[in-house]
């Protein structure tokens, strides 16, 4: 099967959304014995509005998404609550609860995010985070984001971290203490203490299957076992291989089962 690659959600069981031509499909991908190849280049996956997908108008080449369908996708509603095109959202959206995080990476890295309440430990899962911790709710999105960047900004916490830093982290030392001490260090804050979810914040850990030793592939071909964030495990022959899926979206693919080398479904 020819499909092009839209994303790889990161969830508990990774999947990919892709065209399989004029349609939007999603393919499990957990357990499954593959044989994926990918194109050298790039083509612009179109945007979602909602529940719908449409394709580039333009159909540029070079990027993973062009800037007129980057603008029309929802997606900028959930990353800075940009509502341009998606007005009849904006009051609805913002209502509900949210709440502001701080996740970290290997030992030393910690971000500052905000999600949906009820998508906080998936949203977390999703990220690859080894640690984890909710430090605020609101019932209002407008003040849940402005609280976002104030924390980044007054604690010097990132805003995201590049999937390349994740792939170096990958079978690093993993601690929450970086996450402990800035937990400790907003806490002794007068401006947030009233904000806390509680005067004890709960650290929370994720366990990835990461495998002990690994190639970097820039296909599959074998048997997927799980992922970490966009970093995509599978095993082959007894080797073990991580994929950067963030590299593979808006690529061509080639897609085969393994076992039988007849297209897969």
């Amino acid at each position: 099967m020819l499909g092009h690659l839209i994303s790889f959600r990161a969830d508990k069981e990774p999947r990919l959304v892709f065209w399989n031509n004029e349609q939007v499909e999603s393919l499990g991908l957990q357990g499954k014995e593959l044989n994926m190849k990918f194109s050298d280049y790039l083509l612009c996956t179109g945007f979602q509005e909602l529940e719908t997908y449409t394709k580039c108008p333009h159909k540029l080449k070079g990027m993973k998404q062009c800037g007129y369908c980057k603008h029309r996708d929802i997606t900028k509603v959930y990353a800075r609550l940009d509502f341009e095109g998606f007005e009849e959202l904006k009051e609805e959206y913002v209502k509900q609860d949210f709440s502001v995080y701080l996740a970290s990476f290997g030992t030393e890295i910690v971000k500052c995010g905000v999600t949906k309440s009820e998508r906080l430990e998936t949203r977390l899962w999703e990220q690859g985070a080894d640690h984890w911790a909710e430090l605020m709710t609101f019932n209002d999105g407008n003040e849940a984001y402005a609280m976002e960047t104030t924390i980044q900004q007054k604690f010097r916490l990132h805003d995201f971290v590049r999937n390349d830093t994740k792939l170096e982290l990958l079978n690093k030392p993993k601690s929450p203490d970086a996450l402990r001490m800035k937990i400790e260090e907003i806490k002794a804050c007068t401006d947030f203490r009233d904000k806390l979810c509680d005067s004890e914040i709960k650290i929370n850990g994720n366990i990835f299957p990461v495998p002990e030793s690994f190639d970097v592939s820039y296909s599959i071909n074998g048997k997927v076992t799980g992922s970490k964030g966009q970093l995509l495990f599978f095993e082959n022959d007894e080797k073990s291989f991580v994929v950067p899926m963030n590299k593979m979206a808006g690529r061509v693919f080639l897609l085969k089962a393994k076992s039988d080398e007849k297209p897969a479904v």
